[in-house]
C-alpha cells in the first residue's frame, strides 16, 4: 500500500502536467461536454481543481449540496 505522501506526489505530478491533457474524441465524451453546454477546457479545469488527497479512510467528506453536479463543477442556478 502506498504512503500518504507517496500518493500526494503522485497527485503533484499528475497536476503539474495539466498543460499536456487532452479529452479523448470519444463519442460518449464529446456528448457529454454538448449536454453540459461547455467546453473541454473547462471541463479538464474541474478535473483539475478537484483533483487531491482525500483520506476515505477517515471517514468520505459529506456534500455541501444537494446537487450533486454542483458539487462537483461549483456551479449554481
Amino acid at each position: 500500500m502506498a504512503s500518504r505522501e507517496e500518493i500526494k506526489r503522485v497527485i503533484k505530478d499528475i497536476r503539474n502536467r495539466r498543460n499536456k491533457w487532452v479529452l479523448s474524441r470519444r463519442p460518449k465524451n464529446m456528448a457529454t461536454l454538448a449536454n453540459l453546454a461547455i467546453q473541454e477546457t473547462l471541463a479538464l479545469d474541474i478535473i483539475y481543481n478537484k483533483t487531491s488527497w482525500q483520506d476515505f479512510i477517515s471517514g468520505q467528506k459529506q456534500m455541501t449540496t444537494q446537487d450533486p453536479f454542483q458539487e462537483i463543477s461549483g456551479c449554481s442556478d
